[in-house]
């Protein structure tokens, strides 16, 4: 049972934030931004300070992205929440596996600067004269389910959309680390953030999320080559042959390490996509009795599906995408025309199922 606070009643972590004033503030006795805001470690409580409680909750949901995967948690996060600035000036908000945080904080003002120590999160808490530091480590996972249930029991009762949205995305992000317990369905998430012109081009700005409970791929992506790897993704899937123009043989130090993940000594036919982005690199797919065997080398992670049901998510979500590509107000898509885009990959949907599935293309 959780209280106010968002302390487990019956299993009180090791570290957790809590709000003095709190049961004042549900009476109406006093404002919600004159709470003062402390962290608890163990019996201990350290009090950092009256705070603007929207904005202190703001920072807890930031602070669970980054114990989920560093500064790419801050920045995935920020993206999908609107706030695209992060793309400009990343290190203002992240940088050296490391992020500063005020928790809304202005009598006195502190903060605590968070750094991953491999499962460990370090918390290191700075008062108003940056002289008194006080350090705690805790386990990643234990930090963010208890950062978790503050930032609900807050919402509960004082509902904001816009933290709510960010609490939606920290929470699917830590189930597809591994820090929170995650379904077994296989999905492909498509978020449209805007556009971004630069000079006479101009993108669809789109983040894309690839799991099966857990995170095979994730990022921001070129919309065509992310749909022309979900199409070639569903011509594998299928036996059918995969065109490339691009050279895309990786280094065999790469597939050397793919194969030791998989517990196999000789390379069997596989596919590499990239999904339209850079990071978090290539992801390798093989074939294995009626599945399909992502591989993402970066993560060190294996995950099998039923290859039906790739077909299937793949095939729409692909023709989710032409659709809204048919409907966005843009010309071109970087130097393609997009009718012409949109035909390609109508065209290359058709040949991965046949004219007569590939409704998706029409």
């Amino acid at each position: 049972m959780r209280s106010a606070n968002g302390v487990d009643s019956d299993g009180a972590p090791s570290v957790c934030f809590v709000f003095f004033g709190w049961e004042e503030a549900l009476r109406g006795e006093v404002s919600v931004d004159d709470l003062t805001v402390a962290l608890k470690h163990g019996e201990k409580v350290i009090p950092l300070g009256l705070c603007f409680a929207r904005d202190a909750v703001g920072d807890v949901i930031d602070a669970i992205a980054f114990a989920v995967s560093s500064c790419e948690g801050v920045k995935e996060l920020y993206l999908r929440s609107g706030r695209c600035d992060v793309l400009l000036f990343p290190g203002r908000y992240c940088q050296d596996n490391s992020v500063v945080l005020r928790f809304g904080t202005y009598e006195p003002t502190s903060y605590i600067s968070f750094k991953i120590r491999g499962d460990l999160l370090q918390l290191k808490i700075h008062g108003e004269d940056r002289k008194d530091v006080e350090t705690v480590e805790v386990l990643r996972g234990e930090f963010v389910s208890s950062a978790l249930s503050f930032v609900r029991s807050f919402l509960e009762v004082f509902p904001n959309e816009g933290l709510m949205r960010e609490l939606e995305i920290v929470e699917e992000m830590a189930g597809r680390k591994g820090l929170l317990p995650a379904g077994e369905k296989f999905e492909i998430k498509v978020e449209w953030l805007g556009e971004v012109k630069c000079g006479r081009g101009e993108f669809p700005m789109v983040y894309a999320v690839v799991s099966c409970g857990r995170e095979i791929f994730s990022g921001l992506v070129e919309l065509v080559a992310f749909v022309g790897d979900l199409i070639n993704l569903l011509k594998f899937s299928r036996g059918m042959e995969v065109r490339c123009e691009i050279d895309m043989t990786p280094n065999t130090d790469v597939v050397e390490k793919v194969l030791s993940l998989l517990g196999s000594n000789k390379p069997e036919d596989y596919l590499v996509l990239w999904f339209g982005s850079e990071w978090p690199g290539a992801v390798f797919v093989f074939k294995k009795e009626g599945e399909l065997v992502f591989v993402n080398v970066k993560m060190d992670l294996v995950i099998t599906v039923k290859k039906e049901e790739v077909e299937t998510v793949a095939t729409n979500a692909v023709g989710e995408i032409i659709g809204k590509l048919r409907e966005w107000s843009g010309e071109f898509i970087g130097s393609i025309r997009k009718e012409d885009a949109v035909s390609m990959l109508a065209r290359e949907l058709e040949e991965a199922l046949g004219a007569d599935e590939a409704e998706g293309g029409h």
